[in-house]
């Protein structure tokens, strides 16, 4: 039975529960009026089965992902994580050092099994006792290749502190993802690029 809504965004609610003894959250995507019907039913289907196929892959390759309990043609149903967003330590003294450690250690993982996140950033990280753990795969990709790799931590980068960044990546550069990292370097001088030429043109 629903308690209470937890969250929603554009694509989704997300709804606490209980299922079979269990505190769980429920995500479901809800039909949106402004597209096509037919459209609108493959759309909320295939978005469904990639976000629970991405999560078992993560689970099964050791990252530390929420527990898929059960998924339906619109909605994945999993374990709650009992813990605190990065956002919200931001908020109230900062994120601390393990905690930005482990996040780009899980990252990594992520990006060895193939997947991009999409929308790394410390709304989406949650710290439970010792361990840290990622959510939301809504925005995720299989078979990523390295630009969409190197934007999750270009995201990431954009939402702490540098000097909590460097912290980040030197926990992420070790495993030998030269690659990657080389492709961030490339988009931000393309960003700086193109804001020059805007502003020259201003």
């Amino acid at each position: 039975m629903v308690e209470r809504p937890f969250s929603e965004g554009a694509e989704a609610v997300v709804l606490k529960e209980k299922f079979m003894g269990v505190d769980s959250v429920l995500k479901k995507r809800n039909p949106k009026r402004y597209r096509i019907k037919q459209l609108d039913t493959q759309l909320r289907l295939r978005r469904t089965r990639s976000e629970a196929r991405i999560m078992l892959k993560l689970l099964r390759g050791g990252v530390r992902v929420p527990r898929l309990l059960s998924a339906g043609r619109y909605t994945i149903r999993m374990e709650l994580i009992d813990g605190t967003k990065l956002s919200d330590m931001q908020k109230s003294g900062g994120i601390p050092v393990s905690a930005l450690r482990k996040s780009a250690a899980e990252l990594a993982k992520m990006h060895d099994l193939g997947i991009a996140h999409g929308d790394f950033t410390p709304a989406n990280i949650f710290v439970s006792g010792q361990d840290v753990f990622i959510i939301d795969f809504g925005l995720s990709s299989s078979n990523a290749i390295a630009e969409e790799k190197a934007i999750d931590i270009l995201l990431m980068k954009r939402s702490i502190k540098p000097e909590e960044f460097q912290e980040f990546l030197s926990s992420y550069k070790p495993s030998g993802r030269s690659a990657i990292i080389s492709k961030l370097a490339a988009i931000e001088r393309m960003g700086r690029y193109q804001s020059r030429t805007m502003d020259s043109k201003a």
